[in-house]
């Protein structure tokens, strides 16, 4: 699948953008050809994928709400994989804060890939990282990328406006989940122990996003605050929001092309996160699952957000939850595009890291101890 593609340009178009250097040009690679152009995102176009990282932050925050408000027999049904038979223990949202941060870092990390990948040249996308977009795909990219909310706020600091938000979750039939009693700290299939020994990431390599990952903001989107005034602009906002929702949900969603899951941007940008330091091999298993959680962990909330979320979406046409009938509800898309043996990029990511933890077991520990022959 990377056979022909610049590797090391595959990676630098996931780093999240540098906000201490939004004024220059990012350099995603030198020319094939000595004398050639160097390979470069613009710092315009770094500067609103900075702001898209921060408006990210917002549609996960709901997403996350619908998951505090839906119950625990669903959330079973929403960690299965197998279509007629639920977990034992429900989905959780993971408690630790490092754990959330590093899980939106790597949707962040995606959207950043995908917004380079589409601001690319056509032919530079085809020869340096075999990539095609369909025409979905780009039509959704498109509208977030010429949205008017552009013209609401300076967008030179890379950071997307805070506003105040009514919600509509006072009143809500059903009880909020208790967080401590159910976390993800419980949920195999989303946290585990190998993340202690992902020691060869690369998130300390993104300048401005540093100190959410080491914990130090009490907030994954503390970031200094520009207010958006006018309640004149507040539906813009909105509107983006759930075009940016959209996307997510197209990108989750993709159809193999040829039945082949690599087709689709989201296997695509997986295989991408295994590369080692170097570009020049691949991650060991148990190194390279971690990742694989993160992308499923917030592909599993997102997809809950489209089959039963808390608040309509009226410009993207999704309504709100009934009240009644909620596991047909759910159902319907767990089959089409979450369980075992769908057509789908989750149901790929989970048989992969499924594959990956069963190949772990077999590889070597990280730490090797030898004993001297006088003891």
């Amino acid at each position: 699948m990377y056979q022909n593609a610049r590797r090391d340009i595959l990676r630098a178009l996931t780093r999240l953008p540098n906000r201490q250097s939004l004024t220059t040009d990012y350099i995603l690679g030198q020319g094939t050809l000595q004398g050639d152009a160097d390979f470069i995102s613009p710092h315009e176009d770094e500067q609103k994928i900075s702001c898209i990282m921060g408006a990210l932050d917002s549609v996960i925050d709901r997403c996350e709400d619908t998951v505090r408000y839906t119950s625990r027999t669903l959330l079973c049904w929403l960690l299965s994989s197998r279509l007629q038979s639920p977990r034992e223990i429900p989905f959780g949202l993971v408690a630790e804060r490092n754990s959330e941060l590093r899980y939106r870092q790597i949707e962040k990390k995606f959207l950043a890939f995908t917004f380079r990948t589409y601001r690319m040249p056509s032919y530079a996308r085809q020869e340096m990282a075999d990539i095609r977009l369909n025409s979905t795909l780009s039509a959704r990219l498109e509208q977030i990328w010429n949205h008017r909310v552009w013209d609401l706020f300076d967008t030179s600091k890379g950071l997307w406006p805070r506003m105040e938000s009514q919600s509509c979750y006072e009143g809500m039939h059903g009880d909020r989940q208790d967080e401590e009693g159910d976390s993800g700290d419980d949920d195999d299939d989303d946290v585990e122990d190998w993340e202690l020994e992902d020691d060869e990431d690369d998130y300390d390599d993104d300048p401005g996003y540093d100190s959410d990952l080491l914990g130090t903001n009490k907030e994954p989107h503390s970031e200094p605050l520009i207010r958006a005034e006018g309640k004149s602009v507040k539906p813009a906002f909105d509107e983006f929001l759930e075009l940016l929702f959209h996307l997510c949900l197209t990108l989750c969603t993709e159809t193999f092309i040829d039945g082949q899951p690599g087709s689709t941007l989201l296997v695509y940008f997986s295989g991408v996160l295994g590369f080692s330091g170097d570009c020049r091999k691949f991650l060991l298993a148990r190194q390279y699952c971690p990742q694989l959680s993160g992308i499923i962990y917030i592909q599993r909330i997102l997809l809950l957000e489209r089959a039963l979320p808390l608040c309509p979406y009226p410009i993207i046409g999704i309504p709100q939850r009934p009240r009644t009938e909620q596991l047909e509800t759910l159902n319907k898309i767990r089959e089409k595009y979450m369980v075992l043996g769908s057509q789908s990029p989750v149901a790929e990511l989970v048989s992969l890291r499924d594959f990956g933890r069963n190949a772990a077991r077999t590889e070597p520990p990280s730490t090797l101890f030898h004993w001297s022959s006088d003891g």
